[in-house]
């Protein structure tokens, strides 16, 4: 989960769903940045990574 903090209107809310998970196991992770593109491109990708496993990427 990654969440950019000049996002002002989102930043709070996912601080909360990290605190909330605390029992599961969450890569959560700020970044200096928006709601834009090249954000979520590195994002979405590291994200399906972590959700295929390791196995998927060879």
């Amino acid at each position: 989960m990654r969440s950019g903090v000049l996002e002002p209107q989102l930043i709070e809310e996912n601080r909360d769903v990290r605190r909330l998970a605390k029992r599961f196991d969450v890569d959560y992770r700020e970044f200096c940045g928006g709601h834009d593109n090249v954000h979520w491109r590195d994002g979405l990708v590291a994200g399906a990574a972590a959700l295929l496993g390791t196995a998927a990427a060879h």
